[in-house]
């Protein structure tokens, strides 16, 4: 109803929706190109292990067999929330060995569930992707919060957030004079394979690189970059 009045007052007013909301969607759309469900492995190995003190302590008591640190909680992926991912990709991330071990070991009747989430954490691309979100998903987020705060108005800084936010994922794929000519228009930039950074200097975060695989990790990691900005 505050809607309507207002446009009846401005007929030129935009409705855009909540910024926080399209950017996650963002993601998640980049996200379909990757060969690895990252957010059901998350659920997954959440779910196996939140119904079972048993299974608890025997994460646990492997991980103190293995590591010098003490083990930390298995976090619960909300995909609804918007800043759930990076959490948990970090998480993750720091736990990724021990779970490996775990599910290795694991002698469990549940051993369709089981493997499933082992052929998830085994995939080579598993922890470069890993390392990619933990690399462009803090911008993201960054707005998600700026925009989410309820102690002051940030609308006046939407366009310059939105604009800074584009030209960052922009500057990961492709060359720079390619960004300069679309100048203050970002809806022209052009990203046909020739106006793209080579493979080398694509920006994925230095962690990212698996040598072995990695024609295969660029070539999604470009459909991420072009699915997020198409």
């Amino acid at each position: 109803m505050c809607k309507k009045l207002i446009k009846n007052e401005c007929s030129n007013l935009l409705d855009v929706g909540c910024i926080c909301h399209l950017a996650d969607l963002t993601i998640k759309e980049g996200m379909k190109t990757l060969p690895v469900d990252i957010d059901q492995l998350f659920i997954d190995v959440f779910y196996y292990f939140f119904h079972s003190s048993k299974r608890k302590q025997e994460f646990c008591d492997l991980w103190r067999s293995l590591f010098t640190s003490e083990p930390t909680t298995i976090l619960k992926h909300c995909t609804t929330r918007w800043l759930s991912l990076l959490r948990c990709v970090n998480r993750y991330l720091a736990q990724s060995d021990g779970l490996e071990s775990y599910f290795l070991s694991c002698d469990d009747a549940e051993t369709n569930k089981v493997q499933c989430i082992l052929d998830k954490l085994q995939h080579p691309l598993t922890k470069p992707i890993l390392c990619f979100l933990a690399f462009i998903l803090p911008s993201m987020n960054r707005l998600n919060i700026l925009f989410q705060k309820s102690s002051e108005n940030t609308t006046c800084l939407l366009y310059s957030e939105m604009t800074r936010l584009v030209r960052l994922y922009a500057s990961y794929l492709l060359k720079t004079g390619t960004i300069t000519a679309a100048e203050d228009d970002l809806t022209s930039l052009n990203f046909t394979r020739d106006k793209q950074l080579d493979d080398e200097d694509l920006g994925i975060g230095n962690d990212t690189l698996v040598p072995s695989i990695s024609f295969i990790l660029f070539n999604h990691l470009f459909s991420f970059f072009i699915r997020d900005f198409v």
